[in-house]
């Protein structure tokens, strides 16, 4: 029977339709959420709170001749679970300074200044062919990251938290906590702070506030990739934070 449902922590429209038993598709393309797709745009991030409407349930029939013997294969639904490693170079030396030159002999009315530091975008360097373990639901996967750091795994699309960890038994092994689902969109100020976070821009608590944290978090975003250093949050800090995200 059609209802409507309302979304909760870590909730997907692939998670809801595995939930209730439909293709996704048939879910995110119904007309009675279309106002909801034009909002949220992706499927897979959604905000708590978001109604969602459940269609019907189609029954499907299969016509099987008898006196055979008949295998019918139910596929388990995946989700793509994509995430990148790299490391931050920090900020760019600054430029070595001029040779000396001979100096006046008078030296009372010299000043000097520090030359200006380099505000050009900083890219990360790619974490490639790194060997890591993916633990899902119990399931472990082993595996190492691409030329690009990117790590790709199929998960079940009921997830909701999982472990990375990067360079197992090794010395510089780094545990990592992945709190699958609960992304919030990017119009949102939590969905801000969280993308941040993931970035590793530190902006304090996870409250829909802005606040000072998250100001020096944005300032240090936008110092790294180009952007006006404002604290504030634009459109073009939206745009590459998202970008920079991957979501």
């Amino acid at each position: 029977m059609a209802s409507q449902y309302q979304v909760q922590a870590g909730d997907c429209i692939l998670s809801i339709a595995h939930d209730h038993g439909l293709p996704w598709e048939k879910i995110w393309n119904h007309a009675n959420n279309a106002e909801l797709k034009t909002k949220r745009k992706d499927p897979n991030i959604l905000r708590e709170g978001d109604q969602v409407f459940i269609p019907d349930r189609e029954p499907r029939s299969l016509s099987l001749s008898t006196g055979a013997r008949h295998k019918i294969v139910v596929k388990r639904p995946v989700v793509k679970l994509r995430l990148r490693v790299v490391i931050d170079l920090g900020p760019k030396p600054p430029p070595p300074p001029p040779p000396p030159a001979r100096p006046p002999a008078d030296r009372r009315n010299i000043t000097e200044e520090d030359p200006p530091p380099d505000s050009s975008p900083r890219t990360d360097e790619p974490r490639k062919n790194l060997a890591y373990k993916l633990i899902i639901d119990g399931v472990t996967t082993e595996g190492t990251t691409d030329g690009d750091g990117y790590v790709d795994c199929e998960i079940p699309v009921h997830a909701r938290a999982g472990q990375l960890v990067l360079a197992p038994g090794t010395p510089h092994e780094t545990e990592v906590a992945l709190n699958l689902g609960h992304l919030d969109p990017i119009s949102e100020i939590t969905g801000i702070k969280q993308r941040l976070r993931n970035l590793c821009f530190d902006c304090g608590d996870q409250s829909p506030e802005m606040n000072e944290d998250l100001a020096t978090a944005l300032r240090a975003f936008q110092a790294k990739h180009g952007l006006s250093v404002s604290g504030q949050i634009d459109q073009a800090t939206r745009d590459e934070l998202q970008k920079q995200h991957g979501s």
